[in-house]
């Protein structure tokens, strides 16, 4: 089973509830079901608002920890709890009232979401709170099941076996073209944006002699190509890419299918100091990323610089993002999310950071002609 991320929003007064709680979910964290964040693990010198940002919207569970306290705190309801239903409602996260202590919460905006524990009996109320915390457990531990069929269901129907040289798999639709196949041996057909530079370079490749090489400035600088039809709802978008250790620099691997104003959706592979690798699915509007949308994924000891890896990138028919990377052959947990406003594409883009390259990469559609 995958690896989920549980948040605690709550308000300090019931750190004590909290606690109890957190202690029922140690057979799940100790089974490597779940991690978990609060914001108690704060270190010294952190930036607060931006660690409780960061975690809640990476979070694939959040557990909205209810009371009197929680709903008069400013910070709990119109910040956190807020944020918690923007992610449930877009499909990027499962929000989980938990009721910790009796309060009149069933006309809230989270209060027709099914709630723990069983029946919504405030945990303070049970006779015996270790039963109470036991029910919520259970339930915290169903969902993490549901969440892990879905994820390989949708795995299941969307994406291609796993292989050291991975292709596109043939369930692609009749509807579905070959829009773009470019290995950059022959001449480059790319247009440079803003002050960005991209170019044929010899430097690396993962066939041939050639590939991409995306350099000079961040985000959102570097390239485009254009497609000769207008590709309307569903795409798949998969090639290799290769970040060099040395001289490093720059946010990241940041590629995107997009409309002739740059809007669209994209994808971001983000090199941190410590090692820490961040993956995650954008929302570009006019040249820009606005924002991240699904889950933000991490991981450390980063093993995608000086290694071609390769990428998938879709957008389904009924409108789901799905975002994956495979590293020799080894899938990494992939990130999926609803596409909230875009369906027609007329270009692919390189943008982030620099230096990388880019080779070999396919773009699938469903056609309108230009």
């Amino acid at each position: 089973m995958e690896q989920f991320e549980v948040f605690y929003c709550y308000s300090h007064r019931d750190e004590k509830l909290r606690d109890g709680l957190d202690k029922h979910l140690s057979s799940l964290k100790r089974q490597g079901i779940i991690t978990n964040w609060y914001d108690r693990r704060i270190g010294p010198g952190k930036d607060w608002n931006g660690q409780i940002d960061e975690h809640i919207n990476s979070a694939q569970i959040i557990l909205l920890l209810v009371s009197s306290d929680f709903l008069a705190s400013d910070y709990c309801y119109d910040v956190e709890m807020r944020r918690a239903l923007e992610r449930h409602e877009a499909g990027a996260a499962r929000v989980i009232p938990v009721i910790l202590r009796p309060v009149d919460w069933k006309d809230c905006p989270f209060g027709k979401l099914q709630a723990l524990p069983t029946n919504a009996d405030p945990v303070s109320t049970w006779r015996i709170r270790d039963k109470a915390f036991l029910d919520i457990a259970k339930g915290v531990r169903s969902v993490c099941e549901e969440l892990a069929r879905q994820a390989a269901d949708m795995t299941n129907e969307h994406l291609r076996s796993g292989s050291e040289n991975p292709e596109v798999d043939k369930y692609l639709s009749d509807e579905m073209s070959l829009i773009l196949s470019d290995d950059f041996e022959t001449s480059l057909n790319w247009e440079q944006y803003l002050d960005g530079e991209v170019s044929q370079s010899a430097d690396f490749a993962h066939s041939g002699k050639y590939s991409l090489k995306k350099d000079k400035m961040n985000d959102p600088h570097g390239g485009h190509r254009t497609f000769d039809v207008t590709v309307h709802g569903g795409f798949i978008f998969s090639g290799w890419l290769y970040r060099p250790s040395e001289g490093m620099r720059g946010v990241g691997e940041r590629l995107a299918i997009e409309d002739n104003r740059g809007s669209g959706y994209g994808f971001c592979v983000s090199h941190q100091i410590d090692g820490v690798v961040i993956y995650a699915i954008e929302l570009r509007e006019n040249g820009i990323c606005t924002e991240n949308i699904g889950n933000v994924l991490a991981l450390r000891n980063d093993p995608l610089k000086d290694v071609w890896y390769y990428f998938y990138f879709q957008l389904t028919h009924n409108g789901i993002l799905h975002f994956c990377l495979d590293i020799s052959g080894r899938r990494l947990r992939g990130i999926f999310a609803k596409a909230p406003i875009f369906s027609e594409f007329t270009r692919v883009a390189v943008h982030g950071g620099h230096p990388y390259y880019v080779d070999d990469i396919q773009i699938f559609g469903n056609l309108r002609t230009t």
